[in-house]
């Protein structure tokens, strides 16, 4: 009879300590306080297309990783809790356009998004010059951009949405 009661107590203890922190995490700004997700919170889901048709076919897929990874690093600098940067790519029904997208939970405005990512969200992808590969770094480092890189190709943007 002890045994139930010990049990019962020792489980009336554990409930009210996980309430407590559970209460506590929710009232006060805590360090264990729930994260909630773009489903939960609310915020932007942007997507940008990306304009590849300039782009040898075997480039596209390295282009737009490092699309992802500058998108990335432009909104961690701002502290976003947890955003989303993925690449998706369409199959045969969807024309095999390349899109960037980009979740971020808790920013509602999409003009503050747009801020967050860049106010001009263009990006250039330059290949080095066939003739510039055989120079020293020394040499790389006299010559002006121009002469080390080739015409630019760019990246369009996209459509925006909000999820709610």
């Amino acid at each position: 009879m002890w045994k139930y009661r010990i049990n019962g107590a020792l489980l009336l203890v554990i409930s009210a300590a996980i309430g407590f922190f559970v209460y506590s995490t929710e009232v006060h700004e805590s360090p264990f306080a729930f994260k909630l997700g773009l489903d939960l919170r609310s915020g932007s889901h942007l997507v940008y297309r990306a304009e590849t048709a300039s782009l040898d076919p075997s480039e596209v897929d390295g282009a737009m990783a490092s699309l992802r990874e500058t998108i990335e690093r432009r909104i961690n600098l701002f502290g976003v809790s947890e955003p989303i940067v993925q690449i998706e790519k369409g199959g045969l029904l969807g024309g095999g356009e390349h899109r960037l997208i980009i979740e971020l939970p808790g920013v509602t405005d999409v003009e503050v998004a747009k801020r967050l990512i860049g106010e001009t969200p263009l990006l250039e992808f330059k290949l080095m010059r066939k003739e510039t590969e055989a120079l020293s770094e020394d040499e790389l480092a006299d010559k002006k951009l121009d002469e080390k890189f080739s015409k630019p190709y760019v990246l369009d943007t996209g459509e925006f949405s909000i999820s709610e």
